[in-house]
Parts: structure tokens; C-alpha cells; sequence
């Protein structure tokens, strides 16, 4: 089709599409630069994620903090687009990017190994993803071409011959061309997304189902050949225990009973195993069923038609928009004089604009450098990375993150390979840059000292679940349950068996330790930190010094009160303190935290 031959109500098409990208624009402003919903990574043997939801807002730097194994590095990954989750949706800036790839996502990875090129020096490794990145190249050309266009501008207001408004309206043609490429994509590939999330759901259960069948299968035959061992363990303890009754009857009796179980656990075995097989079989036909029937309703649906009209539409309007403002600046031009007088302010105008129209092998170089400088590195930029220092090579490792402007940057222990002096030092420089550059940034790490000196917001998860959200002081002064107690803080708050009487009152071993207005007649566990318990002259609780480290203005000792475990509490009534050596230690007024026994839930604090 030629664009000569473009009807009118395909213009109005255009129209409809660009005033529709910039409601959406609007609308993007007060979004969240990065939501989470309902996400699910499930593995099979193991969910790795469960049913997590979060929301980030521009700017923030957010820790995923928990021990190894608790799923915070899968959710990265799944931020990332480097996995596709069972279920849940992601979104940066309000636009579902769950089923789009990491390059399609504007976003930064640092790793915990860094990651570098050995082959490159540092300059080709912070350059790379400007040299690979199309949409990248694309910003370069169309910087050059508006400023391609302010030169002319400035002729034809020169020229007096073209009014303000019309010279208004060529500008916005010009941006209609990227805004309805930008807009018809974002509209196609919302529309596949929503084509593909009920079949995709449907896709990923039967995935995890044949794993699901294997770890059926593979438990009950744990448990049958445990059964098994357990009855000949007994059989040979008994022939053991039995040797010179071989003949007797009843020995006869008790051998046979024993060949009896281990008949009926094998045929247990048979039926069981028969009975999970069919079940799982069952089960995955079904899936089948469903997931064929899915296809079908899609098919049958409206979706295909609009899905259709979406993909002549990105293929078309762009070249419509394109047209338009082709047609409009032809018509502009023609009203030109041949010859127009400018000025040596115009002239100093265009000059301004050549100087900013740079070819891509000078943008890049004007980008590394920059960075470069942001990061310290610009001695380092002709070196190999096997000649830096580590702390060095996590900086190149950020640099090259950072190169492209990305709209979320997402490091995953990044500090943990160096040593703990060089730690301290990169975490304020990371929190300083990411303030500098206004990244919002995901960090994640298993040092909850690490977590609350860098973070604004931290995420703390175990086993696959969200336990808390919120600043480093509301999960240190306010955790919800007794594991997030316990989690942060150097060292780990010990926790005792207390009851609350029908006055409120806390007690433990018979003596007061504080008093609840709402809790009641009720089991709980208490608990203080390291910081808070009191060293007492007399009248508290025993405990005796089991360990000591000296750390300069303080002692921290490890104590064993009673029949407890052992726990630690900073010691401050005098100098010197020996091991062996008895203290009384009494709980704060108002830092005891208490905990439901069953649930470990936060019910109050004393």
C-alpha cells in the first residue's frame, strides 16, 4: 500500500492513537516504578516463591533480605526476566512486563561475580551494552534529528513566512511519529499478554505437573521402603535374639508373620504406586483438556480479530504519522522564500544545534566516559579486569549497569566477594550513586547489617514468603513476628517462655517483668535484644559468663541462665570480666517484645 493512497480516516486513526499515548503517559505518572502481584515460582519439589506482592516507588533503594534459600534471588530473577514465573504479573511504571524479555525491560544487572569480559579492557566492558543496544542507537538518531529540525525551524521563523502555530503543529507531527510506534507496540503487546495469560497459567500446570506426579511417587516409595527396613531390621534382631529356637513353632509362626508384611507392604507398594500413576494421569488429561479447550475459546473469541486489527495498525500508523509529517513540512517548505537573511543569532542557533547532532561511536564515548567519572574508574578504562582489585571490578560491574540509563537497576550480591573493610566502603558509595542518579534499585542480600545501612525500604522474606516490609528502623523496632526479631540485629535476640496472668501481668521463674493492658491469662514468648538487657547489681535473674569478646569500648558475653540456652548481652559495669564468673541481668521497661507461643506472631510489646 503507498502512502499516497492513505485515506482520511486512516489520519484519524493516527489522531485517536496519539491522544491515547499521552492519557496513557499521564496516567503513567503517579504509578509505582516497579509493583509485584501475587507472584508465584513454583519448581515442583519446592515452591520458591509464594503469592508475593510489593510495590517500589521511583527512587527507592529496596533490599530483598533472607537467609540462603528463602527466594529472594528467584524474585530478582523474575524481575528480571531471566525466569518465567508460575504465576503473577509484574509491572514497571503500571506496564505488565511479565512476559517480556530482560532487554525489553530497561534494566541494569549487577552480579555477585561480577561478570566481566576478561578479553576487554574496562572501557570495551562498560561500552558493550551501548553497542548492543538498538533502542539506544534509535535515541541517538532521533536526538539528532529534532535538533535536525530546530535548524530548520529557526529558518522558517526567519523567514516570516510560517506563523507560530504552524510551526507548533509540525513539532507535535514530528513526536506523533515515535509516540504512535511507541503506543501501537505497547497496545500489541499488551493485548498477546492478555491473549496468553489464561493459556499460559494453564501451560505452567502442566509443567509442574509430571514433577508433582515423580515427587508423589518418590514419597510414598520412601515411606513404603522405610516400612520395609524397619520389619527386616526386626527379623534379623529377632533371628538374632532366637538361634537355638529355629525348630520351635513358635519361631516358625513369627518368621512367616515377618515374610506376611513385607508381602503385603510389596503389594501395598503395587497398589499405591497404580493408584498415584492413574491419579496423576487423570489430573494431567485434564489440564490437557482444559488447555485445549482455553485454545479453542480463544480462537472462537473477538481477541483474534482485535489482535489482528492491533498488528496492521503497528505496522501501518507508524508510516501514516511518518507521512503526515512529511506531507505538513513539504507544505511549510514550499512557502519558503529561496533566499532568507539570518542572523548571527540564528547562525550561533544552528551552531549550538551541529554541535549536539554527534555520531554513535562519539556518543558512546561521551556516555563511558561520563560514567567512567561517576564511578572513579576513568585510570582504570585502558586495564584489563584481571588487573583491578575487586572492589574495582565491582565498580566497572556498575558502571556498565548504569551506562544506559536504565530505569530499574537490580544487583544481586554484589559485595559479597569482598573483604569486610572493602564491604563498608562500596556500600556507601553504591547508596550514594543510586541517590546521585535517582535508579530505583533492587539489592539483594542475606547480611542484615549490609540491608540496614543501605536500604530505604527492605523486603524480608523466608521460605518463599514475605515476613515484613518497611524501613530498616520500623523491622528493627517494630518486627511483626518472632522470626523477623530474631533475623535483625547483631547479635540474635533471645527469646524466653513467659506467661501473662489474669492482671496483664508478664512473669517469668515467679518474678514481674513487665505489665500488658491488653493481653491476658496466656502462654507467650518474650524477648529482648543483646543491647537492651540490663546488668544489675542484685535482685535480677542469675546467669553465668560462659564466653567473652572484648570489642573495644564494650564486652559482649555469652551467658547460660538456669536451664536455658545460651544467650549474649553487652556487659557495662566495669572493666574487666572473667569466664565463670556469675552477674545478675534484668529485662528493659520498655523493650520486651512478646510473642504468641503457637503462631509467633507479635501480640505487644512491654
Amino acid at each position: 500500500m503507498k502512502l499516497e493512497k492513505l485515506e482520511k480516516k486512516d489520519i484519524e486513526k493516527k489522531l485517536f492513537i496519539v491522544n491515547k499515548a499521552k492519557k496513557s503517559y499521564a496516567k503513567k505518572l503517579g504509578t509505582n516504578a516497579i509493583e509485584i502481584k501475587n507472584l508465584i515460582v513454583d519448581f515442583g519439589e519446592s515452591i520458591a516463591v509464594n503469592n508475593v506482592s510489593w510495590a517500589i516507588k521511583k527512587g527507592e533503594l529496596v533490599t530483598l533480605l533472607g537467609p540462603s534459600g528463602c527466594g529472594k534471588t528467584t524474585t530478582l530473577n523474575a524481575i528480571a526476566g531471566l525466569l518465567t514465573p508460575t504465576s503473577g504479573q509484574i509491572f514497571f511504571n503500571g506496564k505488565d512486563v511479565t512476559k517480556l524479555s530482560p532487554q525489553e525491560r530497561n534494566l541494569g544487572l549487577v552480579f555477585q561475580n561480577y561478570a566481566l569480559y576478561p578479553h576487554m579492557n574496562v572501557y570495551k566492558n562498560i561500552a558493550f551494552p551501548l553497542i548492543n543496544d538498538k533502542d539506544w542507537k534509535k535515541s541517538i538518531f532521533k536526538k539528532n534529528k529534532i535538533n535536525k529540525l530546530e535548524n530548520e525551524i529557526v529558518k522558517y521563523k526567519r523567514s516570516g513566512k510560517i506563523s507560530n502555530k504552524e510551526i507548533e503543529i509540525l513539532r507535535a507531527k514530528f513526536f506523533d511519529m515515535y509516540d504512535v510506534e511507541r503506543e501501537t507496540k505497547t497496545y500489541l503487546n499488551n493485548l498477546l499478554i492478555e491473549w496468553n495469560s489464561g493459556v499460559d497459567k494453564i501451560n505452567s500446570e502442566l509443567n509442574s505437573a509430571k514433577p508433582t506426579k515423580d515427587l508423589r511417587l518418590s514419597t510414598f516409595a520412601k515411606k513404603i521402603l522405610l516400612d520395609l527396613l524397619k520389619i527386616k531390621n526386626k527379623r534379623k534382631e529377632f533371628i538374632k535374639l532366637n538361634k537355638e529356637n529355629k525348630s520351635e513353632k513358635k519361631y516358625i509362626n513369627q518368621i512367616q508373620n515377618f515374610k506376611n508384611q513385607i508381602k503385603d507392604l510389596n503389594k501395598k507398594y503395587d497398589e499405591g504406586r497404580k493408584l498415584i500413576f492413574d491419579q496423576e494421569k487423570k489430573k494431567i488429561q485434564n489440564i490437557k483438556d482444559r488447555l485445549k479447550k482455553a485454545k479453542l475459546e480463544k480462537k472462537e473469541s473477538n481477541f483474534v480479530k482485535k489482535i489482528k486489527k492491533a498488528k496492521e495498525r503497528f505496522y501501518k500508523l507508524p508510516k501514516i504519522a511518518k507521512f503526515d509529517f512529511l506531507n505538513y513540512q513539504k507544505s511549510l517548505v514550499e512557502k519558503l522564500p529561496k533566499e532568507i537573511k539570518l542572523t548571527k543569532e540564528d547562525l550561533k542557533i544552528i551552531q549550538e544545534n551541529k554541535k549536539k547532532i554527534i555520531k554513535v561511536k562519539v556518543a558512546i564515548h561521551k556516555e563511558v566516559m561520563a560514567v567512567a567519572e561517576k564511578v572513579g574508574i576513568v585510570k582504570n578504562l585502558k586495564k584489563k579486569p584481571t588487573k583491578l582489585s575487586g572492589g574495582q571490578q565491582q565498580r566497572v560491574a556498575i558502571a556498565r549497569a548504569i551506562v544506559r540509563k536504565p530505569k530499574v537497576l537490580l544487583m544481586d550480591e554484589p559485595l559479597s566477594n569482598l573483604d569486610a573493610k572493602l564491604r563498608i566502603a562500596t556500600r556507601e558509595w553504591i547508596k550514594s550513586i543510586q541517590k546521585e542518579l535517582g535508579i530505583t534499585t533492587i539489592f539483594v542480600t542475606h547480611d542484615q547489617e549490609e540491608a540496614m545501612a543501605i536500604s530505604d525500604k527492605v523486603v524480608l522474606m523466608d521460605f518463599g514468603n514475605v515476613q515484613q516490609i518497611g524501613t530498616p528502623m520500623d523491622l528493627y523496632e517494630k518486627p511483626t513476628n518472632e522470626f523477623v526479631a530474631k533475623f535483625l540485629g547483631m547479635p540474635e535476640m533471645k527469646t524466653f517462655d513467659g506467661k501473662i496472668n489474669e492482671n496483664g501481668e508478664l512473669t517469668y521463674n515467679s518474678k514481674l517483668i513487665g505489665k500488658s493492658k491488653k493481653l491476658k491469662n496466656k502462654d507467650v514468648i518474650f524477648g529482648s535484644r543483646a543491647e537492651h538487657l540490663r546488668e544489675l547489681s542484685k535482685d535480677g535473674f542469675l546467669a553465668k559468663i560462659i564466653h567473652l569478646d572484648f570489642l573495644g569500648r564494650e564486652t559482649l558475653a555469652t551467658l547460660k541462665h538456669e536451664n536455658e540456652k545460651q544467650f549474649k548481652m553487652f556487659l557495662t559495669k566495669k572493666k574487666i570480666y572473667k569466664i565463670g564468673e556469675k552477674i545478675y541481668f534484668g529485662f528493659p521497661k520498655d523493650s520486651v517484645y512478646i510473642f504468641d507461643k503457637k503462631t509467633k506472631e507479635r501480640v505487644g510489646v512491654i
